[in-house]
């Protein structure tokens, strides 16, 4: 799909840059003769080339523009599962602090825990059954992870029948993953101060 919207983006550039070369040569031959009429000319080309070149920034994005829902985004709080609330009144009695439905930029995350950079999922069947939505879904991770958030993926089931195991696992990797990021700022910046 990507590949065909590239295709599709480049044959675009194509046509404006052959409408914009006949305009613009019309331009550099008549412009001594009248050049308030021949200046339209030179506004239609460099227009067209302009064009072109917003196009090619649209062509290398490697994430395409989102189709906005706004009947989804007006209750955010209708799209929160059961299993995703119950996971985060968990974390939150073991003094994890997190967000529901946060989102990133990207995407919506079921649970967020910003200050160590985690992400949650909670997924159903079909998300390890259909193989589109596992792709879609390695794609929103390779997003977080190119942000610096790592992501965990648990099925519904597993947060039904071992919410509390799974809120004392989670709150230590948060734990730990804060106290990574700060030792790692702080060497950072110990070594700043010596160069």
């Amino acid at each position: 799909m990507i590949r065909r919207r590239k295709i599709t983006i480049l044959s675009f550039q194509i046509m404006f840059i052959l409408f914009a070369l006949p305009i613009l040569l019309l331009y550099f031959a008549y412009r001594q003769t009248t050049p308030l009429i021949v200046n339209t000319y030179l506004i239609a080309g460099v227009g067209f080339l302009g064009c072109a070149l917003l196009l090619e920034t649209v062509a290398h994005e490697k994430i395409p523009v989102r189709k906005t829902n706004f009947s989804q985004q007006k209750c955010a709080s209708a799209m929160i599962t059961p299993q995703a609330r119950k996971l985060s009144e968990a974390l939150t009695r073991k003094g994890i602090k997190n967000k529901l439905e946060d989102y990133d930029g990207y995407k919506h995350v079921d649970i967020s825990i910003p200050w160590a950079k985690l992400n949650i999922e909670i997924d159903g069947s079909h998300h390890l059954l259909n193989s589109e939505q596992l792709f879609s879904d390695l794609e929103r991770d390779y997003f977080s992870y190119n942000h610096g958030k790592s992501t965990i993926r648990i099925p519904n089931d597993f947060v039904d029948f071992n919410v509390e195991e799974l809120a004392d696992s989670i709150a230590k990797v948060a734990r730990e993953r804060y106290y990574r990021n700060f030792q790692n700022s702080r060497t950072y910046r110990k070594t700043r101060r010596i160069y």
